[in-house]
């Protein structure tokens, strides 16, 4: 799949654009149509460019796009493009059963989160994928996980989520042990759960180790400025070996 801006617009332009037999369309305008889909969804203009639609059009033809069945008709020396079937479209593809086992194990994770502040939202959206699917399969609860819905610290899971995935320094405020409150600017690299309790693991910007602070001790969090640094630690394999959450390793800056 293309890794250019915009490819999911491009494709829906070009599919409408196929389904179209009252209109030709020659490559000109088809990149006018993919660029006016990315202006009216984006604001950006000049969005495409002929040797990107090309591409595209590979792309849909092939078996890892959509198989589409796209005929290019001569019209003098002109080629102008639609689908050979009238009903193709993008739309109607089923999805392979590679998808749908990926589906239902997303599905399978996301259901964890169910009843734990920040995420209500959540139990519509996984019914509703559940309903469409027919993924809803085993009805009772075979595996019961470790979590409370009504830990302190759940309420930060999806800031920090969301912090950790865009790269966001926190400046922190932390309540320590005997009352007294702490604040640090800390780059956040992962959130580990042990015992009925969130940690997130990240580097304390002043002292340059890694640490973990349990959720429930947070007291005030908002972004921090400063560059983000990175980690170059792969946290599910360290924790293979590891019982509970490290307390300080070290993290030398690049």
């Amino acid at each position: 799949m293309s890794t250019n801006n915009h490819p999911q617009i491009r494709y829906h332009a070009l599919d409408r654009c196929f389904s179209n037999f009252g209109r030709r369309y020659y490559i000109e305008d088809l990149v006018k149509e993919c660029c006016e889909a990315i202006y009216n969804f984006k604001g950006i203009r000049d969005g495409a460019h002929r040797r990107q639609v090309m591409k595209d059009i590979a792309f849909m033809e092939s078996p890892e796009g959509w198989d589409a069945p796209i005929a290019r008709h001569k019209d003098g020396r002109r080629v102008y493009y639609r689908y050979d079937d009238k009903n193709f479209t993008i739309n109607k593809r089923p999805l392979s059963q590679t998808e749908m086992a990926q589906l239902k194990e997303t599905i399978f994770m996301l259901n964890r989160f169910k009843g734990m502040p920040q995420f209500e939202w959540m139990e519509e959206l996984l019914s509703n994928l559940e309903d469409k699917f027919r993924l809803k399969g085993q009805k009772r609860n075979v595996i019961g996980f470790d979590q409370n819905p009504y830990y302190e610290g759940s309420k930060y899971l999806s800031d920090l989520f969301n912090a950790i995935v865009n790269r966001q320094t926190l400046y922190i405020d932390y309540r320590k042990f005997n009352g007294d409150i702490r604040n640090f600017v800390i780059h956040p690299y992962f959130i580990k759960q042990y015992n009925s309790r969130w940690f997130l693991l990240g580097l304390n910007h002043s002292l340059n180790v890694i640490t973990n602070i349990p959720l429930d001790r947070i007291t005030f969090m908002k972004p921090a400025q400063g560059k983000y640094v990175d980690s170059e630690i792969e946290w599910n394999e360290y924790f293979e070996d590891v019982i509970g959450a490290p307390l300080r390793m070290r993290n030398p800056r690049p």
